[in-house]
């Protein structure tokens, strides 16, 4: 049989067309990877990162400067609460910022089910770290915002069921011992 030879040599100007493409698709996909999560909207962290910056904001620019004269003072005093931890609620944290407390308090609202968030029970807590200077801290926070709904109506019920069972067993033991006394 007769086999024509191919010329696999490639010029110069098909090697950059080829490169090219190949690192086209390389920063598409690299940058695709960076921008996705960034699309991914979440209402609760978005909430959780504004409350937060208002934590940062509190502690940073309103609390810890206003603790004692010197840092020493400061430093004496914030050291007791590292394990502890500061507990500022939001409706707190808000009042800092005079001019825009209502403005803070109108952005936490759960969308989704229109629920305002709970201005006394969503926390901030601060924990102070060592060397306890004004930006040595870490934030821990709690929205009550209704977005853990679920979770919490599937608890509440299994509570009233089993306060239920509880209530039925409480009965059943006074009615055998109301029988027992009557014979």
């Amino acid at each position: 049989m007769f086999m024509k030879k191919i010329d696999f040599k490639l010029n110069k100007k098909k090697i950059f067309i080829i490169g090219g493409v190949v690192l086209a698709l390389i920063i598409l996909i690299v940058g695709l990877v960076i921008l996705v999560p960034k699309f991914t909207y979440s209402q609760e962290k978005e909430l959780t990162k504004e409350l937060k910056d208002l934590g940062k904001s509190f502690y940073e620019d309103y609390y810890y400067n206003g603790l004692a004269k010197t840092d020493e003072e400061k430093i004496e005093f914030v050291s007791r609460y590292k394990d502890l931890g500061i507990k500022v609620s939001l409706s707190n944290a808000a009042r800092v910022k005079v001019n825009e407390t209502d403005e803070i308090l109108k952005k936490f609202v759960n969308k989704k089910t229109g629920e305002e968030c709970d201005a006394d029970s969503s926390m901030i807590t601060i924990f102070p770290k060592e060397p306890y200077g004004v930006k040595d801290y870490s934030i821990n926070v709690n929205l009550v915002c209704g977005f853990e709904k679920e979770t919490t109506t599937t608890t509440q019920k299994e509570v009233q069921v089993e306060s239920n069972k509880t209530s039925e067993k409480t009965s059943e033991k006074e009615n055998d011992k109301t029988t027992k006394k009557a014979q």
